[in-house]
């Protein structure tokens, strides 16, 4: 029996979700929540073969609860089901490592199908993202390149919204040493733009 949980603000498509797997033969949905937090907790308690949840969600987004879903239970599975369909997002998500994406208007023959085949050990991706997920994953999460101790005090006050000017002043360098910083951070992170930077910091190190 293949235990799900699902993670979704939406109410109506927990159910929807529940109605689908209540047909299937050796599925079950054995938790439900409609936030994260809420879902971590009953983790704790009642755990699963296969969490199932949405990408943005107004208590925490399904990229930070899949990346401390892994953290506290290594190797959990998570399938995300999204509209969200920006190659931002999706990045996102194989980063916090994720082992699959598909689309909320997805037919019940394909999401059977995912989770069959993430439970026996594969990754359900568009074709555009399989290079950049096998990129992503041949450290294992465990060898990604190491930030340094400078990167990260740069993180923690980009998180708390400081310039790069500001932040020069606080560690006594130069605003060009910072920026110099801040594009090794994009590079040891693959992340492209102001954005993603601020958004990783605050993600991170808040």
């Amino acid at each position: 029996m293949i235990r799900i949980g699902i993670v979704d603000d939406h109410q109506l498509f927990i159910d929807g979700l529940k109605s689908i797997f209540d047909q299937v033969v050796g599925i079950e949905v054995t938790i439900e929540a409609n936030d994260g937090f809420a879902y971590l907790r009953k983790m704790k308690s009642e755990p699963v073969d296969l969490t199932i949840t949405d990408i943005r969600m107004p208590e925490m987004s399904g990229y930070v609860l899949t990346r401390d879903l892994i953290k506290a239970h290594d190797g959990h599975k998570v399938l995300v089901l999204s509209m969200c369909d920006q190659p931002a997002d999706i990045r996102d998500i194989i980063k916090a490592r994720a082992k699959g994406y598909l689309p909320k208007n997805v037919d019940k023959d394909q999401l059977i199908s995912a989770i069959h085949e993430i439970i026996d050990g594969g990754t359900v991706y568009p074709a555009e993202y399989s290079a950049y997920y096998a990129e992503r994953t041949k450290y294992n999460g465990q060898h990604m390149p190491a930030l340094t101790k400078r990167e990260v005090d740069i993180l923690k006050l980009v998180a708390h919204g400081r310039t790069s000017q500001n932040i020069a002043d606080a560690l006594q360098v130069s605003k060009h040493t910072v920026d110099t910083h801040r594009k090794n951070i994009h590079r040891k992170l693959d992340l492209e733009g102001s954005a993603a930077l601020i958004k990783y910091a605050i993600e991170h190190y808040r």
